[in-house]
């Protein structure tokens, strides 16, 4: 597995995001294909798996799929572009092909805590505090204080990346592959069948 930590957290407040990379990517055990997780823009984790370009979906939509993920996927699309530490996008292992699609979800639902975001709406009341003293609070600060949330930390978001990896895998074809007899004639195999050559 490769990490990358590149944000700044430390006025985010105390949470498990304080000591978590803001990047991981690594090969699923069980599928074989390649999963992430990106931290999102406000602050919460997200995450990628990626299909080759033999992959049924491969070049389609987030809301084409039926795909049990939370909050539904929201995201897909090849590679972008900037640095490998930051974006969607990962290098390729020796021999994988480079034509991956990722599919995406993110963390950033109701009753997810936002860390990013906490920090900003606590910044905007102290302003509104200190400019418009007499408004009140016009923003929440803290919405966890408010609701039943929770954060969807590192280890949370690696399940369900799995859960998604085995749920892409499980839409590809059976392999075919030819089966040479004794008296030197060919048969395929798909998935158990035969097709006599």
């Amino acid at each position: 597995m490769i990490t990358y930590t590149t944000t700044d957290k430390t006025d985010w407040g105390d949470g498990p995001w304080q000591h978590e990379p803001d990047k991981l990517v690594w090969t699923d055990d069980v599928t074989g294909l390649p999963c992430m997780i990106v931290r999102g823009p406000v602050g919460s984790l997200c995450g990628y798996v990626g299909v080759h370009g033999d992959h049924p979906w491969h070049g389609r939509g987030p809301y084409e799929l039926n795909v049990d993920v939370h909050g539904g996927l929201n995201f897909s699309g090849p590679c972008q572009k900037g640095s490998v530490e930051e974006t969607i996008c990962h290098t390729p292992a020796p021999g994988e092909p480079d034509d991956v699609w990722w599919f995406g979800f993110d963390c950033a639902h109701g009753f997810d805590i936002m860390p990013r975001l906490q920090r900003d709406l606590r910044q905007a009341n102290a302003w509104i505090k200190e400019h418009y003293p007499d408004k009140g609070n016009w923003l929440m600060a803290s919405y966890a204080d408010s609701f039943e949330v929770s954060y969807k930390d590192v280890r949370w978001v690696t399940r369900e990346v799995s859960f998604l990896a085995r749920q892409l895998q499980a839409v590809m074809p059976p392999p075919t592959y030819p089966v040479v007899r004794a008296d030197g004639s060919e048969r395929w195999e798909v998935g158990g069948d035969t097709d006599e050559a």
